[in-house]
């Protein structure tokens, strides 16, 4: 007895310091790496392509592919025909850029199928409060480091840049050209090197760091460094998930309607100050110009029901629905619909596992605001965007080890 329960413990902390160390390179250091060939390969890809190529050579000499959960494996049927559809496209019309075309099926296709495979069977073994731990300290570093370098950069003009661990190699001198100037103010952009890339992704995890940070301060802290990245497409984000979490989320009390309301009103008077600090007004959130995105839009005057094999394929611009319908026609879109949103269908069905907990409605309102953001600029091809997307539905999907299994649940859906 001894023995197997010393196998067990052995078992737990290798999956600890496997998710650990993934964790710790896809949210708080995500940028980190070299660049090949244009192509960036960050500390996290390379251990997510390493931990892949393991878990699939196991899986091949073990004969233990069974282990892939029933959840999972209709995702990953779910996937075919979006693939099916991109991958004809791309071999009748070819592409315009070889990074793009790689950039597309890695994050669209490798990533969610390494996280479905990889993360199914250790979720079972790794008690979720160490994960949840992880999440929470790591979502309150980048936003530290984040406001940090805001200022610094404000006071200094300069970045503080630390080759492989904060930026890429490649990158190293050019952050200033990412589109992160604001008027002279640069935006917030923590350890992610881009305000909108860091916004979206904290957007993802905010429901599950709100439900289970309980320091006010430093809930505020966060949400603090989500109006610095000075990006509409957050603020609005930010707008909604306070709905959102108060709709689905919080229990209804007077203290709860009272604590909404300072909250949305908080919200509306940091929008104001920086709005100001910005030399912009109200009507600079609803710009007619889409923050140069209008054009995305227009190709829906052109745009065909099949894909349009007299053109290459681009890549998947911010406007992420737009973008799908200009690249793979309209049939496309309620094809990536449901290779993208399959978890949340499952769970609105409550076919995954603990639908009732907490935990899963803060799981799937995250994915929910990705979808909601992607409308505007959803960045669905830059790192780690799509990581943490299936980092959160491998949570959502799985049945999460709860060791005292006291979390009460929720007393409403989402």
């Amino acid at each position: 007895m001894k023995i197997v329960l010393s196998l067990t413990k052995y078992k737990q902390r290798k999956y600890e310091y496997m998710a650990a160390l993934l964790l710790t390179f896809i949210v708080l250091l995500p940028k980190g790496g070299i660049r090949m060939a244009d192509i960036p390969l960050t500390t996290g890809y390379a251990i997510l392509f390493f931990l892949a190529g393991l878990s699939f050579t196991w899986y091949t000499f073990s004969g233990r592919i069974r282990w892939i959960g029933k959840y999972q494996a209709i995702c990953l049927g779910c996937f075919i025909p979006f693939f099916a559809l991109s991958t004809f496209k791309i071999l009748a019309s070819g592409y315009l850029s070889l990074g793009f075309m790689i950039s597309f099926y890695v994050s669209l296709f490798f990533i969610p199928v390494t996280f479905l495979l990889l993360f199914y069977h250790p979720l079972k073994h790794i008690s979720f409060e160490f994960i949840k731990s992880l999440l929470v300290k790591f979502i309150f570093l980048t936003a530290i480091y984040g406001i940090f370098l805001f200022f610094y950069k404000l006071y200094t003009g300069e970045f503080i840049e630390i080759p492989l661990v904060t930026v890429n190699m490649g990158d190293v001198g050019e952050l200033e050209n990412k589109h992160i100037n604001r008027g002279g103010i640069f935006k917030l952009i923590s350890t992610y090197n881009n305000g909108n890339l860091y916004g979206i992704c904290m957007l993802m995890l905010l429901p599950l760091y709100q439900q289970f940070e309980k320091k006010t301060h430093k809930k505020g802290i966060v949400k603090l460094a989500l109006l610095l990245t000075l990006s509409r497409t957050v603020w609005i984000g930010l707008i909604m998930f306070e709905f959102l979490n108060f709709v689905f989320i919080k229990r209804k009390t007077i203290k709860s309607y009272i604590g909404i309301g300072m909250a949305l009103v908080i919200v509306f008077i940091a929008i104001s100050i920086g709005l100001s600090l910005l030399n912009k007004n109200i009507y600079f959130l609803a710009d007619s110009s889409l923050g140069g995105r209008a054009d995305q839009v227009e190709v829906l005057n052109e745009s065909t029901f099949f894909p349009d094999l007299s053109t290459p394929f681009q890549y998947i611009r911010e406007m992420v629905y737009f973008s799908v319908i200009e690249n793979f026609g309209w049939i496309g879109l309620p094809l990536f619909f449901l290779y993208l949103s399959t978890p949340i269908l499952l769970y609105m069905l409550r076919q995954v596992p603990q639908p009732r907990f907490i935990v899963k409605k803060c799981l799937v309102l995250g994915l929910v605001l990705y979808h909601f953001v992607a409308i505007a600029d959803g960045a669905i091809l830059y790192i780690p965007i799509m990581a943490i997307y299936w980092l959160v539905v491998s949570l959502l999907l799985s049945n999460l080890n709860l060791p005292s299994s006291k979390e009460k649940p929720a007393c409403t859906y989402v």
